[in-house]
């Protein structure tokens, strides 16, 4: 039997926490595995630690989640993929989808359940609910709620990487340091991206 990972998580970036906050919910940010071990993560999320509007899909690796002065508590749900359908269309996604971006303006509408669709970008609430095929989704709470599946743990990122034998190692391009003027220069330069696909469509 096939399985997809659903991996929930309290991320510690000040985004994620405004998130929470609004939200009223443990968890800010959802990801996806074809392997227990997690070794590979596929989410929309940002590509630096110290740029957070520069972002799309990305395969994710666990130690992103695992900085040197910090843990990341999760929550992960195991769901059966029998005919491999799910992890088809991960792989699929995966390979086809270099163009898209982070959506910005649906991630700030969406404590206000409003939903803002703009060509080749996502957020990694809609990607999940998407590639699960849970529509009309508002937030991470609902998707956890309507997905099922099996709890097979909640706890530490870094303890469930150990106990899978997960080599936790820096990823230096994750965390490498971004200037301010370069992070407010990749904020605008996706703002003005997301407009142009927006007008376009």
């Amino acid at each position: 039997m096939d399985y997809v990972y659903v991996v929930f998580s309290h991320t510690h970036t000040r985004i994620g926490g405004m998130i929470r906050f609004f939200t009223r919910y443990t968890y800010n940010h959802v990801a996806l595995s074809i392997d227990e071990s997690l070794e590979k993560l596929y989410s929309f999320a940002r590509y630096r630690a110290h740029s957070p509007f520069r972002g799309g899909f990305s395969v994710e690796m666990p130690c992103s989640y695992c900085g040197d002065a910090y843990d990341t508590h999760i929550r992960i749900y195991r769901l059966p993929d029998p005919d491999g359908s799910l992890r088809a269309s991960l792989e699929r996604f995966a390979r086809e989808c270099g163009h898209y971006i982070y959506n910005l303006f649906a991630a700030a509408f969406l404590v206000l359940r409003l939903r803002v669709s703009i060509p080749a970008s996502s957020t990694c609430l809609d990607f999940a609910a998407e590639m699960l095929r849970e529509e009309r989704i508002y937030s991470i709470r609902a998707l956890e709620r309507a997905i099922g599946g099996e709890l097979i743990y909640e706890g530490s990122m870094r303890d469930y990487l150990v106990a899978h034998g997960v080599a936790i190692t820096r990823d230096e391009h994750f965390f490498e340091h971004v200037t301010r003027r370069r992070a407010a220069w990749e904020a605008c330069a996706a703002v003005a991206t997301l407009l142009r696909r927006a007008v376009a469509r």
